[in-house]
């Protein structure tokens, strides 16, 4: 048998006060102008039968029915209010306590915060068909119980955003609020009994479940991503960049372009030219043909790397001739060597 935890029990004690202040649901109303109605066609309908009016008694008969009809369907709703209601005890301390253990023993991440008044369990990875949705946190705001649905919100961990909705990380999930479809009255009926199991699991079960008619969004807005080929991230189709040289989609912050040519790349496709630092691409690099090093246009002239292109300098031996003072020279043709005359 596991060990008391006292921090859990003060736990149970803050829920059960929350759960007190559930407002209880109101009885529909009965509308009386029905009954009065139904009698009213029902005597008129009684005084023609004797006159053979066919027509006239088959005119009320229809009145008569559909009036009944609508008047069943408020007592109907009346009667399930009345069980609804029966149903709902105060729980106490101890068995909310209980089921916080057990809820604690259901999933494998369960926390909850005394100083923000917190209680959450997290999902395993969702996935519907086909389309992976990651790990949700159901997390319940105890101060909020009497507001239904919106004292708890569904948090994706590593939420996967519709492509045409960033807001909507599950096609039952907007804004962290969940459609409940018809899961709303178990749901409602869990919190105001107390069983919190049953309410986490409810939940868990809606996360894992596709119904088109009750979805924010439809699952085919998550079919058109992609994944970046760079960093791995799924990429909505609207911010999808295509790279020239592998012809693979990627996300906007692996994507370039080449500095030369102008043609689109990704981060793995792209290079950096040695000499300028530009971005290049692979038909913009040309080797050196003397040293065989890949450089842009712009750092290349002949096919020469800046490297190979600079002028060979060579020492040149100056040759000093002494002439007497007072000698005179002459040449004997332009450019040759002075001699005494």
């Amino acid at each position: 048998m596991p060990s008391f935890d006292p921090a859990l029990w003060r736990l149970a004690g803050r829920i059960q006060r929350q759960i007190a202040t559930i407002p209880r649901p109101h009885l529909p109303t009965l509308d009386h102008s029905l009954w009065l109605a139904a009698r009213r066609i029902q005597e008129r309908r009684v005084n023609i039968t004797h006159r053979l009016w066919s027509a006239a008694r088959q005119r009320l008969t229809s009145q008569l029915t559909g009036t009944l009809g609508r008047l069943q369907e408020q007592l109907q709703q009346i009667i399930r209010a009345l069980t609804d209601d029966c149903h709902i005890v105060l729980p106490s301390q101890r068995f909310l306590y209980e089921e916080l253990v057990a809820t604690r023993d259901e999933f494998t991440d369960f926390e909850f915060d005394l100083r923000k008044n917190t209680l959450s369990v997290t999902t395993d990875d969702i996935q519907l068909e086909g389309i992976e949705l990651g790990r949700f946190r159901i997390q319940l705001n105890i101060p909020d119980l009497s507001k239904g649905a919106r004292c708890y919100r569904v948090i994706a961990l590593s939420p996967n955003r519709a492509a045409s909705r960033d807001d909507a990380t599950h096609p039952h999930v907007l804004d962290d609020q969940l459609c409940e479809g018809d899961g709303a009255l178990p749901l409602r009926m869990a919190l105001q009994s107390g069983r919190l199991g049953d309410f986490f699991v409810i939940v868990d079960r809606i996360l894992q479940t596709y119904n088109s008619s009750s979805a924010y969004v439809s699952l085919n807005a998550w079919e058109d991503d992609a994944n970046c080929e760079c960093c791995g991230d799924r990429v909505p189709e609207y911010a999808r960049y295509y790279c020239d040289a592998c012809e693979h989609d990627t996300c906007e912050e692996c994507a370039t372009s080449c500095s030369h040519c102008g043609s689109s790349a990704c981060d793995s496709c792209i290079d950096c030219c040695p000499d300028c630092d530009k971005r290049s691409c692979a038909a913009c690099l040309t080797s050196c043909r003397v040293c065989q090093q890949r450089c842009c246009p712009d750092c290349q002239t002949d096919s020469l790397c800046e490297d190979c292109n600079e002028p060979e300098t060579h020492d040149e031996e100056t040759v000093h001739t002494t002439v007497p003072t007072g000698t005179a020279v002459q040449s004997d043709s332009l450019g040759e060597t002075l001699v005494p005359a």
